[in-house]
């Protein structure tokens, strides 16, 4: 089918259904309503003829294998709480559960064991199938980590910010060409006790860009000049950069992140 006869109405929603929960978790009632309420709005203002949730289901068993202690500073916060903090977050869990089984009844719902919404996410956006049956894709989550998804046929809407990321739009939102987004997560480290390149924040991360290019040009050049300075510290982190690309590159690892659920997604898809 040609593109220009895909009905403007007639785009692919993905909901990160954790995520999505997450803006229920200090309200201390039932959310279940609203849940469905919210995706159910969300998918009129982006015209979607299908919704798809992607769920996590534990951490990732692809990213803890090769990194043990990835989401390790999670357990920590959790293990701080107090009885009373354990008590409303065990509360949210369950409720959360509820407006899972709620939504799955409306819409399709993928879940697999061990794996992250994340890979689900870039899985699907992968097939390039879609773009014959879809005007656009519209990820609904306020984990950044999705921009990686983010192109010409796909983008995402934060209901924390209440903005839109789109390829148009990508200097509103970064410092830097989509293209080397992901290396500058890798470089700077992330939020799933992902530590980064000591000394190496986002000026020079651009800087590093505009001399080597993105970090595989950047690793091929290594070892680096010893000036200026935080050079050295880019030299010692070749394996830490090479580990970084396996736990962040979405695009290329979600396969691998996913194993034999790729099948189940095909099948859904109908690909």
């Amino acid at each position: 089918m040609s593109r220009s006869f895909i009905k403007e109405t007639n785009n692919l929603m993905i909901v990160d259904a954790f995520n999505l929960a997450f803006r229920y978790k200090d309200t201390e009632k039932p959310f279940v309503e609203d849940y469905i309420k919210t995706i159910s709005s969300l998918g009129r203002s982006y015209d979607a003829s299908r919704i798809i949730l992607a769920a996590d289901k534990g951490a990732s068993s692809y990213r803890t294998s090769i990194y043990p202690e990835y989401k390790g500073d999670r357990a920590e916060k959790y293990a701080e709480q107090t009885e009373e903090e354990a008590n409303k977050f065990k509360e949210f869990l369950q409720e959360y559960r509820n407006a899972l089984t709620e939504a799955s009844k409306r819409w399709e719902l993928l879940r697999f064991d061990n794996t992250e919404a994340d890979d689900i996410a870039a899985y699907i956006v992968s097939k390039k199938e879609l773009e014959d049956r879809y005007k656009h894709i519209w990820l609904i989550s306020s984990d950044k980590d999705w921009d990686l998804l983010v192109n010409h046929f796909v983008s995402r809407f934060s209901f924390v910010t209440r903005k839109e990321t789109t390829l148009d739009n990508w200097i509103d939102h970064y410092d830097f060409d989509k293209e080397y987004l992901l290396s500058f997560k890798c470089l700077k480290g992330g939020e799933d006790n992902i530590d980064g390149v000591d000394g190496v924040a986002k000026a020079r991360a651009n800087q590093l860009f505009q001399v080597f290019g993105k970090l595989d040009s950047l690793l091929d050049s290594l070892p680096l000049p010893s000036s200026p300075s935080y050079y050295k510290s880019v030299n010692a982190s070749r394996d830490l950069l090479y580990r970084n690309l396996q736990l962040m590159d979405l695009v290329s690892f979600c396969r691998d992140a996913l194993g034999d659920n790729t099948k189940t997604i095909d099948k859904l898809l109908e690909i």
